[in-house]
């Protein structure tokens, strides 16, 4: 339920990558009440790639990071290590949007998301945003899956949860 028709969209939330895919498959595509969803294909399955040999990633700079916390810079460090080793080409890229955050897929039709990478030095959990071109889901999705497949951070708990308490246990977190 948008609050802005013009620059907002929702999306499922899952632990992974797997599971957002086959929930946003069920969601994807008209629903006869959004004049700006059109018909899509079907939503091939989330699967991890071998590698990630010719997918261009493109890693912005500027104001889009230059604010970050170092947390959140380290946690994008880390995901590129990753994607490099499997095979990614990182190019520079620079981005001249309004926002520093979700706004710009908003705006453009082109799906974000947000990857867990790890934890701040005060426990709290750190993400970086994937965005892929409009309509090209399956490319986050993938490149997350791999990245989740080579990495435990979506399957860990926050250590701030044990200080502040979780109405949830362990098991399903």
């Amino acid at each position: 339920m948008p609050l802005s028709w013009t620059t907002e969209t929702i999306g499922p939330l899952a632990r992974d990558a797997r599971t957002v895919g086959l929930v946003f498959g069920l969601l994807r595509g008209p629903d006869g009440l959004d004049p700006r969803a059109g018909e899509l294909p079907p939503l091939p399955p989330t699967g991890v790639p071998a590698d990630l040999r010719g997918l261009r990633i493109a890693r912005p700079g500027g104001y889009l990071t230059e604010l970050c916390d170092g947390a959140v810079r380290a946690g994008v460090d880390h995901l590129v290590d990753v994607l490099t080793g499997a095979g990614a080409e990182i190019v520079a890229g620079e981005i001249a949007a309004q926002s520093r955050a979700t706004m710009l897929g908003n705006l453009t039709g082109a799906p974000g998301l947000a990857l867990p990478t790890g934890f701040a030095p005060d426990g709290c959990p750190v993400s970086a945003l994937l965005i892929a071109r409009p309509h090209d889901e399956i490319t986050a999705l993938r490149v997350a899956a791999l990245f989740q497949d080579r990495t435990e951070h979506h399957s860990r708990r926050p250590p701030i949860a044990d200080r502040i308490g979780d109405p949830f246990p362990p098991a399903y977190v």
